[in-house]
């Protein structure tokens, strides 16, 4: 089996005070999956995408208005033609009951422990890209976390395990962004948009 590339960015805010303004009813967590022999032309076709639609700069799903629906259609379409598979993490923010989940940095840690640990168990040699998130010092803390929490059940791990990376230089993250940045609007009730199950129709083989 060839090795796996699983690029990884999240949806949404770490609070779960859901009522107040600018606070996501739901976060998501998504990695897209790629076999090291697709990164060349998943590579080769997202640098088309972002030349035809975002005038050569960063794929951002948040670039794309919400009355921009044909817009994010086409995208969407066009990323298609990239062979991937997507493993996503849905929350909903107003189930959790842990106070430790109240707390940034383990919420975060938690939720890609259960998506690193997962994927895992599936496959052995998958090596996890994610969009860099908050300072360097808690990017490390972050990555020694993974490490002893997800290495420390299986000793024949063939992974790197989980890396940072700016998705400004890591293009394929941003195929994670604007994957993640759609699913939201099927899901996140602050964001929803109507047509959303045409979003799902072209993502659901994946």
């Amino acid at each position: 089996m060839d090795n796996i590339i699983a690029h990884i960015d999240e949806f949404g805010t770490n609070s779960i005070e859901i009522e107040k303004q600018g606070v996501s009813s739901h976060f998501l967590l998504c990695a897209t999956l790629i076999e090291e022999k697709n990164l060349l032309k998943g590579q080769e076709i997202l640098e088309q995408v972002r030349k035809t639609h975002f005038q050569g700069s960063e794929i951002k799903s948040s670039k794309v208005k919400k009355k921009s629906h044909g817009r994010r259609l086409t995208i969407l379409n066009d990323l298609s033609q990239i062979d991937f598979t997507i493993y996503l993490i849905v929350v909903d923010k107003k189930e959790i009951i842990s106070k430790g989940l109240t707390v940034k940095q383990s919420f975060y840690k938690y939720f890609n422990k259960l998506l690193v640990t997962d994927l895992n168990r599936i496959n052995k040699k998958i090596n996890f890209i994610a969009d860099q998130i908050g300072t360097i010092e808690f990017q490390e803390s972050f990555q020694n976390y993974i490490e002893k929490e997800v290495t420390q059940f299986d000793l024949f791990n063939e992974s790197k395990l989980f890396e940072f990376s700016d998705s400004k230089e890591e293009n394929l993250v941003q195929l994670s962004d604007f994957v993640v940045g759609t699913l939201a609007k099927c899901f996140d009730k602050k964001h929803f948009n109507e047509n959303s199950d045409e979003y799902l129709t072209i993502l659901k083989e994946r």
